[in-house]
């Protein structure tokens, strides 16, 4: 399964809400009130456990969490890390 794909599974599984329809342009923080602080973090932990690789808290910013591509982005820069 691509990046995008199961990216989408974990932030509809993660937050609830439907993400059957978003693009790599589709805004992420702040545009989805279910996406707070406690999300974020349960978010990465879900992420660190699919993709199987450790994320440093230093290495993320808000960013990263612009919209879907910059995730996908930073997802696929710390597989090949």
């Amino acid at each position: 399964m691509c990046t995008q794909a199961v990216l989408k599974t974990i932030l509809s599984d993660t937050l609830g809400v439907c993400t059957q329809k978003f693009t790599n342009e589709t805004p992420l923080l702040g545009a989805i009130p279910e996406l707070d602080s406690m999300a974020i973090m349960t978010l990465l932990m879900a992420i660190e456990e699919q993709f199987t690789f450790p994320i440093d808290s230093a290495d993320i910013s808000a960013e990263h969490f612009s919209n879907l591509g910059t995730l996908q982005e930073f997802i696929e820069l710390q597989k090949v890390a």
